[in-house]
Order: structure tokens, then sequence, then C-alpha cells
């Protein structure tokens, strides 16, 4: 589910970079609700299934804390780019970094979620 959710997220960011008009923009807003609704709480519940049972608030604690200051961060640092750049080059950088997470959660925790399934089976 996650890869998926990705791939549309990083869609829609593509969409609305070089969205002319309010069909472009509602079509981007369609993609990404569907690309963020779907990751975000598989990647949460991706996280809590890492978590040994001992520490499963402190995975969520975490998990939640990085996201708000990656929206806190991200606000601060894609606004430098619109600033500088515009905001086709601003919702590209986005959806580049969109595909960096993708490259991070397929190398290095699908990994780590499949081998966890499989000591649970």
């Amino acid at each position: 589910m996650i890869v998926p959710a990705l791939f549309v997220t990083i869609a829609a960011l593509l969409v609305l970079s070089f969205a002319s008009g309010l069909i472009g923009v509602v079509t981007a807003a369609v993609l990404y609700g569907i690309g963020f609704g779907s990751a975000q709480p598989a990647l949460q519940a991706a996280t809590l299934r890492l978590a040994r049972p001992d520490r499963k608030g402190v995975a969520n604690a975490s998990f939640m804390t990085a996201f708000d200051l990656g929206i806190g961060l991200g606000s601060i640092i894609l606004g430098w780019v619109s600033q500088f750049t515009g905001f086709q080059v601003l919702f590209t950088v986005s959806s580049v970094s969109v595909a960096v997470s993708l490259l991070i959660f397929a190398v290095f925790v699908k990994r780590l979620l499949l081998n966890n399934r499989a000591l649970s089976d």
C-alpha cells in the first residue's frame, strides 16, 4: 500500500507543478488526497509494526514528532525555495522529496517489514 500511495503522491505534485488551470489543480488535489491519505496511516502502521510491544507508544510519538517537524521545516525550506525560484520548482522539489522517501522505504524499511512479517507468521 505504501509504494503505490507514494507514487500517487509524486504524480500529484508533478501534476500540480505543471498545472496551468483549475482542472490541473483539482486533479492534483484529488491525487494528493488519495496518495497522502493512504501513505500517512500506512507509514504509521508500519512504524508500529516494527516497534517492540513495550515501545509502541514511543514509536508512535516519534513518528508524529517527525511528521510535525517535517511540516514545520518543510514550510520554511520550501518557502525559501519558492521565494527564489517559483511555485513550479517548489512542487517539483516536493515531488523529489517524496521520491527520496520512497527510495528509503524500498531499500531499508520494506525489507524490515518483510522480515518482521516472516518472524510473526
